[in-house]
């Protein structure tokens, strides 16, 4: 069953992307170079906004105990939703980072695709 779901897209695939080749032509080996060295790019940038959530994530782990002792209001609970952040932040681009330097090819087609459908 998956083969023919398999078939079944890829051929869906090139009937999308035929009228697009042909209208690139020569130029079509220099988009798909260049876009596939920006999925690189996009994924490293994502990997940098990762370490930054991390450092975020790092710094406010080793204040929370000191802020949570000293603090007699909701100022731990800020710090809680600041952690929190982190994590969000660290885990979301880590995932996107990771899938586009592992497998750029894939990114690239999703976004012609999502070019296409436009």
């Amino acid at each position: 069953m998956d083969k023919i779901i398999s078939k079944e897209a890829i051929g869906e695939l090139q009937k999308a992307l035929v009228p697009v080749v042909t209208k690139l032509g020569q130029g079509g080996e220099w988009v798909y170079r260049t876009y596939y060295k920006q999925q690189i790019v996009i994924g490293v940038q994502n990997l940098v906004g990762a370490l930054i959530g991390f450092v975020v994530l790092i710094i406010a782990w080793r204040v929370f105990p000191t802020v949570k002792k000293e603090s007699k209001g909701d100022l731990w609970f800020l710090w809680g939703i600041f952690i929190l952040i982190g994590v969000v932040v660290f885990i979301g681009f880590g995932i996107e980072a990771i899938g586009r330097l592992i497998n750029p090819d894939y990114y690239l087609l999703q976004d012609l695709l999502s070019i296409i459908k436009k």
